[in-house]
């Protein structure tokens, strides 16, 4: 249910961590990036602005996220990762409970 892996080859810290369905793009400490399904069963692709610097951008475009809608408010970014997250949880649990 939860993976973890290298999302670059380069010296640098930068992961993917992947929590059921849903992929969190990290550089260095922070999630730059998310992949994932809401409630409704769409698909949700976004990105965070690079307010960081030339390596974070090297990051993102090693982990194939620079063509993600860019979602400038970091509260609002922190809000879609935290919902999708909970709503994969919330999925697994329930199949699980329904088993």
């Amino acid at each position: 249910m939860i993976w973890f892996r290298k999302g670059s080859d380069r010296n640098t810290p930068c992961y993917r961590v992947s929590v059921g369905d849903v992929t969190c793009y990290i550089s260095y400490e922070t999630v730059v990036g998310v992949s994932g399904y809401n409630d409704k069963g769409e698909l949700v692709r976004l990105r965070r602005k690079n307010v960081w610097g030339p390596t974070t951008g090297r990051h993102m475009s090693d982990m194939d996220i620079r063509e993600y809608p860019e979602l400038d408010d970091e509260d609002e970014f922190n809000r879609v990762v935290e919902e999708l997250i909970t709503q994969q949880l919330l999925t697994r649990l329930k199949d699980r409970l329904a088993a």
